[in-house]
C-alpha cells in the first residue's frame, strides 16, 4: 500500500494523527492524537453531565406517567447548550480530523516521491 493511502486511511478512518505517527512524524502524530483524545474526553464528560441533568429533570415526571410531549420539552429545556469547553471541543474534533487526513495524505505523497498539488 502506498504511504499516501496508508496515512490518509489511518488518520481519516482510525484516529486523527495516527497516519502521521506511522509515517514517521511522531511528534505531530502524538500531538494530534492527544488533542483529539482530550477533546473527545471533554465531549464525553459533558454529554454525560447533560444526560444526568435530563434524567434528574424528567425522572419524577416519568414515574408519574407524564405525557411524551411534555417530557420531551422538559428534556430539551434542561440540556442547555453545553459549556464553553464542550463547544470548543466539538470544533476541535472535526478540525483535527480534517488536518490529520489532509496532512497525512500530503506527507505520504512526499514519502512516495510524488509532488503534492
Amino acid at each position: 500500500m502506498k504511504n499516501a493511502t496508508k496515512g490518509a486511511l489511518l488518520s481519516g478512518l482510525v484516529f486523527p494523527g495516527l497516519g502521521q505517527y506511522v509515517l514517521g512524524e511522531k511528534k505531530l502524530g502524538l500531538g494530534l492524537i492527544s488533542l483529539t483524545a482530550a477533546a473527545l474526553a471533554v465531549v464525553g464528560i459533558e454529554l454525560t453531565r447533560m444526560v444526568t441533568t435530563v434524567l434528574h429533570t424528567i425522572g419524577p415526571a416519568l414515574e408519574k406517567g407524564g405525557d411524551p410531549a411534555s417530557l420531551a420539552q422538559a428534556a430539551v429545556r434542561s440540556m442547555g447548550g453545553g459549556s464553553w469547553a464542550y463547544q470548543v471541543a466539538a470544533w476541535v474534533i472535526p478540525v483535527c480530523w480534517v488536518v490529520g487526513l489532509v496532512h497525512a495524505w500530503r506527507l505520504g505523497q512526499k514519502r512516495d516521491g510524488r509532488k503534492t498539488p
